[in-house]
């Protein structure tokens, strides 16, 4: 158990340098949407939860008082102009006192800002966005470190570790680090499927208590970081049940834990929804692609589907205010990565998983389409690739736990594991780091400069090549975390008698 706890807690804290790094690397307010969701901690965090209506061109805009600080800094110089540096961005000064701010998200559910606002409880100085980040950072990588341990928790786990792997997109880490709350809706996530998958159909019997009850808190933060969450929470439900049946989840309703987990999810799914409607959180903001007046139904659907596939590099990486692409190969290499593991479980004939899998994949497409299509007519084509990331997660640790079905010889596995494992590993950490780099070198000196310039417009805090140092350092290190994961994970996945059983850390009973 002490060793399992270690693991974890080092997870952790792998997974915060990386993300931090992203947040003290990114200029101020040079993510997406993050004024308004700044705007809106600030707020909440004071009790503040309801503006003053100012709408404006179709956005729901409401004025918040709000620490002075957070209301300077706009970022209009760089985004959408990832030609431009940030050294055009305001440089910003502690000031005293409090202000009126506007934000289009007054709406969304208040729990991620009530945690990250806190910072602007204790300091208005001119860094305090960056310690807004850090408590971001800090959420999401806690939910990403128990996704990984709770899939080392399944029988011979190292291919659905290696699917974890292959779901924490440079995009989710970016997001992580940033005050946005599709970070910690992507991270609750993927803690949802791989906990639910691990506690449901593991072959531990009973699940450990701690298994089932993060499950739980995992579902239960997810479905109340932002207005389409119950939706996603629910999609990701049916396709575990569709995964694992009934009878999992009813032998563990019967268990006091299962009851307790339950009436967390079912009190915490109650209040987000009767927030969401309450308060107007399915409001969509600003305008997209027109279409025209005389459309039909089915060339607007056209239209919607098309959109959705562009934006499907959000899945992977898009950084800044979603105006700065990855090099190519980096989309490649990881659309190559997902394609082999769902090769690898047509090969082992898992045939039903893989029609599950295909269906995650058909959501991921079809339901921002839908939902972009029926707001068509009055918004435009609206919507980003990564508001459907929650259930996108899905499509590869689904594919790893269809591999990890099939027993096989153990000697003769963990040679055949060794080597995809090292290769996915180190494509995985190539694809961080060169993300990383091309952000870096984005916000210095924006993309059209050449990478490599000695004296540049705009520096982070740190200096860049420490960061990168750092940042490669870290990655290296991740990699042999997550690798070592289903060796330490406890008897079940050594092929030993399960004798005894080692619960999931942080997760105790």
């Amino acid at each position: 158990m002490k060793r399992t706890w270690v693991r974890a807690l080092l997870g952790f804290v792998i997974l915060f340098g990386i993300t931090a790094l992203w947040a003290v690397t990114t200029p101020k307010y040079a993510a997406p949407d993050e004024p308004a969701h700044a705007v809106k901690a600030a707020a909440n965090v004071r009790g503040e939860f309801r503006g003053t209506p100012q709408p404006a061109d179709h956005i729901p805009y409401e004025a918040f008082t709000v620490p002075a600080t957070l209301a300077q800094g706009n970022p209009a110089c760089i985004a959408f102009q990832p030609e431009q540096s940030a050294a055009c961005l305001p440089r910003w000064t502690a000031q005293s006192g409090l202000t009126e701010a506007l934000t289009y998200v007054g709406g969304y559910p208040p729990l991620y800002y009530l945690l990250v606002g806190l910072p602007t409880l204790v300091t208005n100085g001119k860094d305090v966005l960056f310690w807004m980040r850090l408590v971001s950072a800090a959420l999401s990588s806690l939910f990403l470190a128990v996704g990984f341990v709770a899939a080392s928790r399944i029988r011979r786990a190292r291919w659905t570790v290696l699917g974890v792997a292959a779901a924490v997109t440079p995009m989710a880490l970016f997001l992580a680090s940033v005050v946005n709350p599709s970070g910690l809706e992507i991270s609750a996530a993927l803690a949802t499927w791989t906990c639910a998958l691990a506690a449901f159909a593991s072959r531990e019997d009973p699940p450990p208590r701690g298994l089932v009850l993060w499950t739980a808190v995992s579902a239960s933060v997810l479905v109340q970081v932002r207005g389409l969450s119950p939706l996603l929470l629910a999609v990701i439900g049916l396709t575990v049940v569709g995964v694992t049946g009934w009878q999992p989840v009813l032998r563990v309703l019967r268990r006091r834990d299962g009851q307790i987990g339950a009436g967390i999810l079912a009190a915490s799914s109650i209040f987000a929804l009767v927030w969401i409607f309450a308060m107007g959180s399915l409001k969509l903001a600003g305008a997209g692609q027109p279409v025209a007046p005389n459309a039909s139904n089915w060339q607007i659907f056209t239209t919607a589907i098309r959109a959705v596939g562009l934006n499907m590099y959000q899945l992977f990486g898009v950084f800044g205010w979603l105006d700065t692409n990855m090099p190519t190969w980096c989309y490649f290499a990881w659309e190559a990565i997902c394609a082999l593991l769902a090769l690898a479980v047509l090969v082992r004939r898992e045939f039903r998983l893989a029609v599950v899998i295909a269906g995650v994949v058909a959501v991921t497409i079809l339901l921002p389409t839908a939902l972009a299509s029926l707001e068509a007519r009055k918004l435009g084509i609206v919507g980003q690739g990564r508001y459907i990331l929650p259930v996108a997660v899905g499509a590869p640790i689904l594919a790893g736990y269809a591999m990890s079905r099939r027993p096989r010889d153990r000697r003769a596995r963990a040679r055949r594991l060794l080597v995809p494992a090292l290769i996915i590993g180190v494509t995985v950490g190539a694809v961080q780091v060169s993300g990383f780099v091309q952000a870096l070198h984005r916000y210095r000196t924006g993309v059209n400069a050449p990478l490599f310039v000695r004296d540049t417009p705009w520096n982070p805090p740190i200096a860049p090549l420490l960061a990168v140092g750092l940042f490669v350092a870290l990655q290296a290190v991740f990699l042999w975390w997550w690798l070592s994961l289903p060796v330490s994970a406890g008897p079940e996945n050594r092929e030993t008698p399960n004798t005894a059983r080692t619960p999931l850390p942080a997760m105790g009973e």
